[in-house]
């Protein structure tokens, strides 16, 4: 009769014992499927930023196919010393209105590049990296540098940051790729 009594005893300790280590290791098996979770969907709204923005640059291409007299001003100003939009020289029409809107809309697309692809994983990336020199590159046209200055407070605080200084959102500097 000893004996199953100790048999008993020994039964329940060791349910007492397996029953204590359940939380534990529920909670990690919990805790290790929220962290997976977190990271699909983490990949997936990137990838919908991606998609997103490669969207906004087909809208981008198609407006210099349906205006291609506005995509030509733009591109015949690329090496213009002078300020345009605040000149005045330039007669405040409906070309120069068009060519405004067009190189307002290219301004949003290069911010929306830069919050698309950045955060602690995306701006460290390939592709992160390639956005950031699109970017970058966008500003070397003069009307794009123009209106960037002349709009700093319609932007994100980051955006006018990385612009002005290299400044990446989790502290990195941007480096351009040697060419």
């Amino acid at each position: 009769m000893a004996s199953t009594s100790a048999n008993v005893a020994a039964t329940l300790d060791a349910c007492a014992q397996a029953a204590s280590l359940a939380g534990p290791i529920a909670t990690a098996l919990g805790a290790s499927v929220a962290f997976l979770a977190l990271l699909v969907a983490r990949w997936y709204y990137v990838r919908t930023l991606v998609g997103k923005l490669h969207d906004r640059l087909l809208e981008l291409n198609k407006l210099g196919v349906q205006y291609p007299k506005v995509a030509k001003a733009f591109f015949d100003q690329a090496f213009r010393s002078q300020p345009f939009f605040d000149s005045t020289e330039v007669e405040r029409n409906e070309d120069y209105y068009a060519l405004r809107a067009y190189v307002l809309f290219r301004l949003n697309v290069y911010e929306e590049a830069f919050f698309a692809t950045q955060g602690v994983i995306a701006s460290s990336t390939d592709d992160g990296r390639a956005w950031q020199l699109y970017v970058k590159r966008g500003f070397a046209h003069p009307l794009v540098a123009e209106l960037f200055e002349a709009e700093t407070q319609q932007l994100g605080s980051a955006f006018v940051r990385f612009i002005r200084s290299g400044e990446l959102p989790n502290g990195e500097k941007y480096e351009a790729p040697a060419e």
